[in-house]
């Protein structure tokens, strides 16, 4: 998920719950990145591991409940399968900047299957997405077309983060997380 805040503090969403009853954790603290004088734009993971399905009528729907006002907050949701009962992020890390091209930089395997999960945010629209040809866009929203990105990874040796070119300068954040 990510926001915008006025403040320039780690504390960001207090609470995620959802009408199915399943338990989420947050992936470390939020990032943050300065946008301009006293906005800063924010982004933030949390998992669910072994949800509960949809329980049918209503639709499950997920809230989020933040420390302090917040702009413009994005929620959005993916469910993947097959990382197991018990998945958890073994490794996470997180960057920000303000020019043309977004990356968090390399990650480690451990040589087992692997998700790498990578989630931006950026305070301009018209992403295109990089040369990083191992990771494939899940999602792309509307407004300022924010992008997650994943890939799954079995190797000993370095996973390159994934690449976002803008069309322009844009003030961004962006997580890497792996997990298995």
């Amino acid at each position: 998920m990510d926001w915008a805040t006025t403040t320039a503090s780690s504390a960001g969403v207090a609470n995620i719950t959802d009408t199915d009853k399943n338990t989420y954790t947050a992936v470390g603290a939020p990032y943050f990145f300065p946008a301009s004088g006293t906005n800063f734009e924010n982004i933030q993971v949390f998992y669910a591991p072994n949800i509960i399905g949809d329980s049918g009528s209503p639709v499950n729907s997920v809230t989020a409940t933040f420390f302090a006002n917040v702009t413009n907050p994005e929620i959005i949701v993916i469910e993947y399968t097959g990382l197991g009962p018990s998945a958890a992020p073994l490794s996470w890390s997180g960057n920000g900047g303000n020019n043309t091209q977004a990356s968090v930089g390399p990650f480690a395997s451990n040589g087992t299957n692997a998700l790498f999960f990578a989630p931006e945010a950026a305070t301009l629209a018209g992403h295109d997405i990089g040369t990083v040809t191992t990771f494939n866009k899940v999602v792309t929203t509307n407004g300022n077309g924010n992008i997650v990105q994943d890939t799954n990874y079995s190797s000993t040796t370095s996973q390159n983060s994934p690449v976002v070119n803008f069309v322009g300068n844009a003030i961004w954040v962006m997580m890497n997380i792996m997990f298995q």
